[in-house]
């Protein structure tokens, strides 16, 4: 399961610079996205009717118990943080954009852990689970902000401040505990289905419904293009990757809860969004590794031993 979690997080840190390039190419970043929904839904519907299960009947069971509504929503916090950072990026920046949902991810699965939420078994928080996260936390500033550093001015001339700049953060900081809630409600949504699969293949389904809601009210005009994307491997790849991406997390909650469960892909994107600016894959700005982004990975490495092995 950890090597599962880890390789999430390389096809996440894979799937983010191939989605640029097809937003890029599309030009709308909403048109990106539905055709990444309409790309997992197809695949997962064809992994549901070969794995068979009886999705209708899995559903009608679960309707007859007594788990609450919110429990099929995981899409919906899914679609909320892709919409939350295509908003995030005009408005605060790139670093800050990667940054805030990362510690809102982080934070809101200890939280859920340590207090047993959402069904999820408690694990108390104690002093050594504050010093991993505390390392955790630390090694992530350091990876993501210290070599933008020297950057700053040009950043903030490309980021301009906006009115409620303070909003806008916490906007972000609730995108990452939107991700957390995503990961949690389909794991046990996948548990009271018996198919990990099927609930992916739902969590998708209402993600796909939000975001083509979300274009019809911004972007109506939009909905044309769709299908000329299709011509782009670009969007079949990253749709791909998403919906790979949902699935391993889905299974991997029940297992591991949702601290570790967030955790090893935040490691999995570092290091693999290294390895992808060494070489400058997927059409990405080619750059040398800063020191200090190894050393936050490392730190990261150890914060998460800390905290799920001492």
């Amino acid at each position: 399961m950890i090597v599962l979690g880890l390789f999430a997080g390389l096809m996440l840190a894979a799937q983010n610079p191939i989605n640029a390039k097809f937003s890029a190419l599309v030009k709308s970043p909403l048109v990106a996205s539905l055709f990444g929904y309409v790309i997992g839904v197809a695949i997962l519907g064809v992994i549901v009717l070969v794995t068979g299960g009886g999705l209708l009947e899995n559903i009608e069971a679960a309707m007859q118990t007594n788990m609450p509504v919110w429990f099929w929503l995981g899409g919906l916090c899914g679609a909320i943080y892709i919409t939350a950072i295509i908003i995030l990026f005009p408005k605060i920046g790139a670093v800050e954009t990667v940054m805030l949902p990362t510690l809102g991810m982080i934070f809101s699965s200890i939280v859920i852990e340590s207090f047993g939420w959402l069904e999820v078994t408690a694990i108390p928080l104690t002093v050594t689970r504050m010093l991993g996260l505390l390392i955790l936390v630390g090694g992530m500033v350091i990876a993501v902000v210290v070599p933008t550093l020297n950057q700053r001015p040009m950043l903030q001339k490309a980021a301009p401040v906006v009115n409620g700049r303070l909003a806008w953060r916490i906007f972000g900081f609730i995108a990452g505990v939107a991700t957390t809630l995503q990961t949690t409600l389909n794991g046990h949504l996948g548990v009271v289905l018996h198919s990990t699969y099927q609930a992916t293949l739902i969590a998708f389904i209402v993600g796909l419904a939000v975001v083509a809601s979300v274009m019809l009210v911004r972007e109506r005009h939009a909905f044309r293009l769709v299908l000329p994307a299709a011509k782009y491997w670009w969007g079949w790849v990253g749709g791909a990757l998403g919906s790979f991406y949902v699935l391993f997390m889905t299974i991997m909650i029940p297992v591991l809860g949702p601290g570790l469960t967030v955790a090893l892909p935040i490691i999995g994107v570092m290091f693999g969004s290294l390895f992808v600016q060494k070489f400058g894959l997927f059409g990405s700005i080619k750059a040398a590794v800063h020191i200090a982004q190894i050393i936050g990975v490392i730190l990261m490495v150890g914060g998460i031993l800390i905290i799920k092995l001492i």
